[in-house]
Parts: structure tokens; C-alpha cells; sequence
């Protein structure tokens, strides 16, 4: 009896790897985002917010703006966790952008600050490979997502900013 107790406790005390949330379509990203660019991260920053969470700031470079933006343009988006120190937080979920990548970012403004729609969905990764054509992954990475059909691995870039300036014209 005392193993099997152990081992409940052992399972309890397991850490989450993913939060659960409905999948967004490309159409609720979009019309939901105030701004949607394809952006490069420049740098980040993690600080305590205003109710002493650690949020990470992402500086990004505007490479193509698709709605509510333009090339050259800077934005600020911001995201739960990050580490200050040694300490961190993570949410499963939420988005960790890697500096010097590019995504597809679709930002919509909470609290004066531009966050990720949808988490981590929100902000889809760009796959750079030399001589042929950027490919992009569906972001949702941390996230268990619900109705969302398996879709392909990638997308080529140009098909997807086609797709999304049809819906947002």
C-alpha cells in the first residue's frame, strides 16, 4: 500500500508539459490580430510585470507587415515566463521566440502591450533553408490543441502571406 501511495504522490506532483486551448483557424488569428507581420526577433528582455510575474519583452524587426504594420516598422510583443537570474518561469504554452529567428507573428494589444494570439499559436515559426523557399510551422507548440485538424508539417511563406492578405482585405 505505501507504494502505490508513493507512487499517487509521485504522478501529482508531475509537472504539466502543455495547457489545453481551442484552436484557433487562420481566419479568428487574423481577425483577431491587430497586427500581423512576418518579423524577425532582434532581442529579448525579461522583468518582472506590474503583478510580479516574470514576462519576457521581444524587440522584432518588421520584415513584411500584413496588417496594422509596415516593413521597418519595430514591435514590442510581450509573453508570459522567462528567467531573471536564476530563477524562471515557464507556461506551457506561451511562446519562447528564439533571437535571430523570424515567425509569422499575429499580435493583438492587452493591457497596452502586444501579446501572441492565441499563445503560442500566434507566433509561427519560419524555416529558412538556402535556394529554396521559406517554409512555416504551425505555432501551438506547448499547447494541446482542440478541433484543430492535423494539418501538413509546413507551408511554404508566400502561400500563407497570400492566404492572409485575402482574409484581411
Amino acid at each position: 500500500m505505501r507504494v502505490s501511495f508513493a507512487f499517487a504522490l509521485c504522478l501529482m506532483a508531475a509537472p504539466a508539459v502543455a495547457s489545453m486551448a481551442e484552436a484557433l483557424s487562420m481566419e479568428e488569428m487574423c481577425d483577431s490580430a491587430e497586427r500581423i507581420a512576418v518579423a524577425r526577433v532582434e532581442g529579448a528582455t525579461a522583468r518582472y510585470d506590474s503583478r510580479g510575474r516574470i514576462v519576457t519583452d521581444y524587440a522584432l524587426a518588421v520584415d513584411e507587415g500584413l496588417k496594422g504594420c509596415s516593413a521597418g516598422d519595430s514591435l514590442e510583443l510581450t509573453t508570459f515566463g522567462g528567467r531573471i537570474g536564476d530563477l524562471a518561469m515557464q507556461i506551457a504554452g506561451s511562446p519562447q521566440l528564439v533571437v535571430g529567428s523570424r515567425y509569422v507573428v499575429f499580435a493583438q494589444e492587452r493591457a497596452a502591450r502586444l501579446r501572441p494570439v492565441g499563445m503560442s499559436q500566434g507566433t509561427m515559426p519560419i524555416v529558412d533553408q538556402p535556394g529554396e523557399v521559406p517554409i512555416v510551422r504551425q505555432g501551438g507548440q506547448g499547447l494541446d490543441l482542440v478541433g484543430r485538424r492535423q494539418g501538413p508539417p509546413g507551408q511554404p511563406l508566400p502561400e500563407l502571406i497570400e492566404r492572409i492578405r485575402t482574409i484581411v482585405q
